[in-house]
């Protein structure tokens, strides 16, 4: 199968998380609201980069809570990032979640994100390649064709973390 077969199935597949309703939290269960559930554990179905965004938030009396959400996509980053200053809520950090595939350990890795950036596949018209830019000047590369970081053409910044 080649890397843009398996691309399509990668888009077609949408589960992000798999849970049992045998790993529901009964402890916090009553702080649930309706529609809602707290889990103990799910089971990551993408092995790609996830982000863990932390959320500052307001509340009445002037009081902040941090909040921390896991973030599937870079789409969804933009929704969470885009506050007008009205916004009750800020995000004042990212993290880059890494499967070990993407980082060379073998083991899922965290690291701060810095940015963002779009790059074009040399050898295919259209094909956008995703690179990860760490806070400590890493970077994590994710081509569906396998091109290296030196042979991507033409960055574009896709998303700065604050």
């Amino acid at each position: 199968m080649t890397p843009i077969e398996l691309q399509s199935i990668g888009l077609i597949w949408t589960s992000m998380l798999f849970t049992v309703d045998s790993q529901r939290s009964k402890i916090f269960a009553p702080l649930a609201a309706p529609g809602e559930a707290y889990w103990s554990s799910a089971e990551v179905c993408l092995h790609r980069p996830w982000f863990l965004a932390t959320i500052l938030e307001g509340e009445e009396g002037g009081h902040e809570i941090k909040r921390t959400m896991l973030v599937f996509d870079v789409e969804s980053l933009d929704s969470l990032s885009s506050h007008t200053p009205q916004s009750e809520w800020r995000m004042i950090s990212v993290e880059l979640i890494t499967p070990g595939h993407m980082n060379s350990t073998g083991l899922w890795q965290m690291q701060h994100l810095e940015r963002i950036e779009l790059y074009e596949e040399p050898e295919h018209v259209g094909q956008l390649a995703t690179v990860y830019v760490t806070a400590d000047g890493g970077c994590v590369v994710e081509s569906f064709v396998g091109t290296p970081l030196h042979d991507l053409r033409n960055p574009e910044l896709r998303f700065v973390a604050p």
